[in-house]
């Protein structure tokens, strides 16, 4: 049962069931976007033969940020707790 508040067994299938609707709504949503997507990205590189590089670097600035700048950023915080999260302007 999802909710002991629920006054029939009725309502927790209701419930249920429009959760399962819901993840499969997802589910398509997110196969749907990923092939427009790589169809987007194949259709530019085909039709911009400079699409390439850009991709390159996209890539590479990815993996830059996720590999240095968001655990660096992350681990200041947490080593120094007196430090404020924003800048104050007096």
């Amino acid at each position: 049962m999802l909710n002991p508040h629920l006054n029939s067994n009725s309502d927790t299938e209701e419930l249920e069931s429009k959760l399962r609707r819901r993840e499969k709504r997802n589910l398509v949503l997110r196969v749907i976007s990923r092939i427009v997507i790589t169809g987007v990205c194949t259709i530019t590189a085909i039709l911009l033969p400079g699409f390439g590089k850009v991709m390159a670097f996209l890539g590479s600035f990815s993996a830059f940020l996720i590999c240095i700048i968001l655990p660096v950023s992350q681990s200041i915080p947490a080593s120094h707790p007196f430090l404020p999260l924003t800048l104050s302007v007096t």
